[in-house]
């Protein structure tokens, strides 16, 4: 009530809109700032943010109400962000950001080993040969390591075993090759008979 005797009420603010909204990765330990592209609209509640296959943690968001009488809340659960805008007067807005990891295109592998053979396995080398011992009916056991756990190993056993490696992103895809020597080995052992034949009964 004033002087006059009039009585005045002030209405609460029922802005509940943000004014801005960014998603960013805040630097520590000499890291530089990476901000996040967000085309942002006080109308648009629903944003979607790429991050790279390597991302360990989640980005932080970082908004501002358009009302200095509202506050903002942010709560972080199943890879989304949820930011509740309330405004003055009670009413409130919920944006939500959403984290999606982009799939890997690795198609290497961390390790490869056949059992029994030291074959100075390198990511980068993609074809191998053992030489197998006279009498080798199986095969040696192959065993490996994936680089990342959403990729797909496909073994094909046989003279060459093959090794076919698929990246998380189902297309990138590396074939590693193990080449068995049966036959040379049987091959070799033929000829030194026939040597020691060749020996005896040539004189």
């Amino acid at each position: 009530r004033d002087k006059s005797g009039d009585y005045y009420f002030k209405l609460k603010s029922a802005n509940n809109k943000l004014a801005a909204l960014q998603v960013v990765d805040l630097p520590t330990d000499g890291e530089t700032l990476t901000i996040y592209p967000v085309e942002f609209n006080a109308e648009t509640t629903e944003y979607t943010v790429s991050l790279p296959c390597t991302a360990q943690t989640l980005p932080d968001v970082v908004v501002n109400p358009q009302s200095v009488y509202a506050t903002a809340n942010i709560t972080v659960a199943d890879s989304k962000a949820t930011i509740t805008v309330n405004a003055e007067n009670g009413d409130s807005k919920d944006y939500v950001v959403t984290f999606v990891k982009e799939k890997s295109n690795i198609a290497t592998l961390k390790s490869l080993v056949v059992e029994g053979y030291d074959i100075a396995f390198d990511a980068a080398t993609l074809r191998y040969t053992v030489t197998l011992p006279v009498g080798t009916e199986t095969l040696p056991a192959i065993s490996y390591e994936k680089l990342s756990e959403a990729q797909t190993v496909v073994i094909n056993k046989g003279v060459e075993t093959t090794l076919q490696v698929i990246a998380e992103d189902g297309e990138t895809t590396q074939t590693y090759t193990i080449v068995n020597h049966f036959y040379f080995a049987f091959y070799t052992y033929l000829f030194k008979l026939n040597m020691i034949y060749n020996t005896l009964y040539s004189h």
